[in-house]
């Protein structure tokens, strides 16, 4: 399995890691910044998950999701299609 399939899995059974990501997002949009990095979000979503009894064993969040995170936003948002800095994604 390779990255993107493994984060569509994960994507789909998760849902409200995404929806915490793009939330975090848009509070950073709110604040002024027009450029930021998705991993600096998804470092505050473990944070914010890990101090919530509740998301415990959850979230185990692999790093290679971050990129098809940030991906996703700027897809669903294209008025922010700056806002994360894309590079060519190396399949494994």
């Amino acid at each position: 399995m390779n990255y993107r399939e493994a984060f569509n899995i994960f994507d789909r059974e998760n849902p409200e890691v995404y929806a915490l990501f793009k939330s975090f997002c848009f509070e950073v949009l709110e604040r002024g910044k027009q450029k930021y990095s998705a991993r600096a979000i998804m470092e505050r979503l473990r944070w914010e998950v890990d101090l919530n009894p509740r998301g415990s064993d959850i979230y185990k969040i692999n790093d290679h999701t971050i990129p098809y995170y940030a991906r996703k936003f700027l897809a669903e948002h294209p008025q922010h299609g700056s806002f994360f800095e894309i590079r060519k994604l190396h399949q494994k």
